[in-house]
């Protein structure tokens, strides 16, 4: 059963719209008199204005009612909800009141939002003129709002147009402005994604170029290895043309270095064919290296002929004293090291990966071999 007070409420709030009602009638009433007594008869056209007129009075007037009535009903669930034992509140709203325990929140929050009147310490409040002018389905659309410092927010931004907004209307700028806070949080999202990916993007290159930097450093001190190498190489060729200046200038030299020229022909022959082969791939690292073995061979060709040509030029009337086979042996096999030494050093140059090992392996075979000739 209600309280004695709600029933009383309730009683008294009908009791002053059908007060108004009746005002309203009698005073529609009294005009027709009124109009005799001054003997000015009522046009069909004042007619309309003053009924309109009292339509709207008393729609307006209907609707103060509604809305103080959803919110006292709000005031009043709140303090059952206090009162009624933990555990029967649904019991107890389907029985006395006959709501669901759904309808009885939304009257809660209602009030809570819209007719509490307390002050907030942190936030907007709600402008109680514009709360005066909502209707009921306006109230309940703006629940829909959940942040109550949002749904202030909504209804100073549209406080101009919100009394004269329908329920639909109403539900639709409430729909268009989720949909805005949605776009602009999938945007902020976005943005904060793009952020990290270009801190990472910034990381990265700051690794790469630590890295470039220490490649750098590695590079030049591999090129001093390499310097080094091509000086003991020059060294050793430099002993070599030396030998080359000592040795005799026989009849068998000049067959030796022509057999010699047309081995390096056809080495150079070969290399040529292969370098054509890959360069179609300007990039490739065996490309490279033929182009450099080439070009080392092409000088080597040439010096080879020159060489060639000053042996055929010397009389062969007086030959020198027969070298022995170990000899020839000797010196076949001193021209194949110089040769094969030179392709070493070249194709170590080239080699990107490990360089360190190949030179170091390079400077264990020397000392090798320095320690076998004594």
């Amino acid at each position: 059963m209600m309280s004695t007070e709600m029933a009383e409420n309730i009683t008294e709030m009908a009791e002053m719209n059908t007060e108004n009602v009746d005002m309203t009638t009698e005073m529609a009433e009294n005009v027709p008199e009124v109009a005799e007594n001054n003997q000015v008869a009522e046009t069909n056209e004042d007619k309309l204005a003053r009924l309109a007129t009292e339509i709207n009075t008393i729609k307006i007037q209907t609707q103060a009612v509604i809305q103080n009535a959803t919110l006292e009903i709000g005031r009043r669930l709140i303090q059952a909800k206090a009162a009624v034992p933990h555990g029967c509140w649904g019991q107890w709203l389907k029985e006395k009141v006959d709501y669901s325990e759904r309808t009885a929140q939304m009257l809660i929050s209602t009030f809570e939002r819209f007719g509490s009147g307390q002050q907030k310490l942190f936030g907007q409040a709600a402008d109680p003129e514009l709360v005066a002018q909502l209707s009921r389905s306006q109230m309940f659309a703006l629940m829909s709002i959940k942040n109550e410092d949002e749904c202030i927010a909504f209804m100073e931004e549209h406080k101009e147009d919100l009394p004269g907004m329908s329920k639909r209307e109403l539900e639709q700028a409430i729909k268009e402005r989720d949909q805005a806070k949605t776009d602009i949080e999938a945007w902020r999202s976005r943005c904060n994604d793009l952020t990290d990916t270009a801190e990472k993007a910034a990381q990265r290159a700051e690794k790469l170029k630590a890295e470039l930097a220490k490649l750098k450093a590695d590079t030049a001190a591999g090129g001093e290895e390499v310097e080094k190498l091509k000086a003991e190489n020059e060294n050793l060729q430099k002993s070599l043309d030396l030998e080359k200046q000592n040795a005799s200038n026989s009849y068998d030299d000049a067959v030796e270095a022509q057999r010699r020229l047309a081995e390096e022909r056809a080495k150079y022959e070969e290399q040529i064919k292969a370098l054509k082969e890959a360069k179609d791939n300007a990039e490739n690292e065996e490309m490279k290296r033929l182009q450099t073995e080439t070009a080392v061979r092409a000088g080597r060709i040439k010096d080879l002929e020159r060489e060639v040509e000053e042996l055929r030029k010397m009389p062969y009337a007086k030959p020198a004293p027969e070298k022995s086979q170990e000899e020839k042996d000797f010196a076949r096999h001193f021209e194949n090291c110089k040769a094969e030494f030179t392709q070493l050093i070249n194709t170590m140059t080239a080699i990107n990966k490990n360089q360190d090992k190949y030179r170091e392996a390079t400077r264990k075979l020397l000392g090798i071999m320095s320690q076998l000739i004594g």
